[in-house]
């Protein structure tokens, strides 16, 4: 048998929102709020909200930026 979650709460939801806004990851927000990923996901995706995985976190010239640090020879 598949166990559900508790509804969302009216301050989990704006704590998703605050989240979301500041540009938390999706696996940071889901360990704040204590819920699984994908429910924070959906969650999210019904208030409009995108949450980034880990990988995506990183803006374009994030990686660059790494990419050029890892090549040095120190």
């Amino acid at each position: 048998m598949r166990k559900f979650q508790s509804p969302w709460t009216p301050d989990e939801i704006a704590k998703l929102i605050e989240l979301a806004d500041s540009g938390a990851t999706l696996i940071r927000a889901a360990a704040i709020l204590n819920r699984p990923q994908i429910s924070v996901r959906r969650q999210a995706a019904a208030l409009g909200r995108f949450l980034p995985s880990a990988t995506n976190a990183l803006s374009g010239a994030d990686v660059v930026s790494a990419m050029q640090t890892l090549g040095k020879d120190d």
